[in-house]
């Protein structure tokens, strides 16, 4: 049925094979990305009607401290994991795939349970030293339990991925949480708390870790009851530096929520955070394309099939940008209205929102850049990209969050995505020479 309705759509009907496998795992990608983008929107909006500006900003701050403590526990085991998993289970080589696995998994155990402990401990002094927030030790400490369950969902997610399993990667990764801790949050009723919309959110990640298991172990039963072998080495000088690139990452998308906790209040903190997760329905067909693209950078890389490669970056770039662009358009023109549906203290983020939309956009415009470059083996410019774009944000959030408040977030968040996107690109044109943004493929012709 998808390959009837991709022949019938003009510019599509040529597609060739690697782009219509994109395009019909995109398509069920996108599906579910849809519903777990509504979901998520449905969860913010009830979380700041229920919580007002300063209860979701607590939500917020001790979700993102969980959030860093996971990317540092996955060890950027993410990525690698896509790529080796993609590789052997190409070849049939499940012994591989095992050994991959079973070696990942064990990294990633030992990591969140140091990291849980370490937050643990450090919550009272984050709490009232750090935010000057008494209401927040105790979601802090809740939250903390979700590290593990959280890197155990990001682990099982990307090895369904290096697998072409994208439904099921995208149904724990980005439906079954918002979900699970929606159906939580609107049982409780008059009854909810910050403290128990908290809890709702660790079961709801323990559920899906649980589901996360279950679809691993129905994909891969050629590995059951096999120990594999993988060479650590390997394993370790793929996933440091993309450990890194991880935590610059997750650094950039942390240090506006964190340091309006600081410098502010939680009230700005919400206030930020809803025009964030708002402004992330530009690039979410993104993530859609990404999932299944990742791997076949990697197959036809490894391949060395690169106008394949060129052709498909392309295409994909092209596609993203014309789905994104109504989606954009209706943010910057409806941003006070969106904005208030949270709650009239929350049209305050308007400029915020129509800031954080355009780097999205930006996001989106240039393509699976990143990816492009770690599938083909260049991880090392990606984490200094990221390492030199943190710096940036920090910088730039240092001298602007204390004058301009959420606005000030904003413009170091959309300086820094805008200009480590456009950096990678410059870098993936220079490396595969391939030009992502969707410029007219009559205007490249020698």
């Amino acid at each position: 049925m998808i390959d009837r309705i991709i022949t019938s759509i003009p510019g599509l009907a040529k597609a060739d094979i690697h782009l219509r496998e994109v395009i019909k795992g995109a398509t069920v990608t996108f599906t579910l990305r849809v519903a777990g983008a509504g979901l998520m929107f449905l969860f913010n909006l009830i979380l700041a009607r229920k919580f007002d500006p300063a209860g979701s900003g607590l939500f917020y701050l001790s979700l993102t401290v969980a959030s860093i403590g996971q990317v540092i526990a996955c060890f950027g085991l993410g990525a690698t994991l896509v790529r080796f998993v993609a590789e052997y289970s190409a070849k049939g080589d499940w012994v591989g795939v095992a050994g991959v696995y079973r070696l990942g998994i064990k990294i990633a155990l030992g990591a969140s349970l140091a990291v849980t402990l370490i937050v643990l401990s450090a919550s009272g002094w984050m709490a009232l030293s750090l935010f000057d927030e008494p209401g927040l030790v105790t979601p802090l400490r809740i939250m903390a339990l979700g590290i593990l369950p959280l890197t155990m969902i990001t682990l099982y997610s990307e090895l369904l991925r290096g697998l072409k399993k994208i439904r099921d990667s995208v149904l724990i990764s980005s439906v079954s949480i918002p979900l699970m801790t929606l159906i939580f949050l609107v049982s409780l009723g008059e009854s909810a708390t910050i403290t128990r919309a908290v809890t709702a959110y660790l079961l709801s990640t323990v559920m899906a870790m649980t589901f996360g298991g279950y679809l691993w172990r129905r994909a891969t039963p050629q590995i059951k009851g096999a120990m594999g072998h993988f060479d650590g080495s390997q394993l370790f000088n793929t996933c440091v530096p993309l450990f890194w690139v991880s935590v610059v990452g997750i650094v950039t998308a942390s240090t506006g929520t964190v340091m309006l906790g600081y410098y502010s209040s939680s009230d700005e903190v919400g206030i930020y955070n809803i025009a964030m997760h708002t402004a992330s329905l530009t690039s979410f067909i993104l993530v859609a394309v990404n999932s299944i693209a990742a791997p076949k950078f990697s197959q036809l890389y490894s391949q060395n099939d690169h106008d394949a490669l060129n052709k498909l970056a392309r295409s994909s770039a092209k596609m993203m940008t014309l789905l994104a662009l109504p989606v954009q358009v209706t943010l910057v023109l409806g941003a006070p209205l969106i904005l208030s549906l949270f709650g009239q203290a929350f049209t305050q983020g308007a400029t915020a929102l129509v800031i954080l939309s355009l780097a999205q956009f930006v996001n989106v415009a240039t393509g699976s850049v990143g990816y492009l470059l770690i599938m083909s083996g260049h991880e090392i410019i990606v984490r200094n990209i990221a390492a030199i774009f943190a710096a940036v944000n920090l910088s730039l959030s240092v001298v602007l969050i204390p004058m301009y408040g959420v606005n000030g977030a904003a413009i170091s968040y959309a300086v820094t995505v805008a200009g480590a996107n456009l950096a990678s690109a410059l870098y993936v044109y220079i490396k595969l020479s391939i030009i992502t943004f969707p410029v007219p493929d009559r205007f490249l012709r020698k």
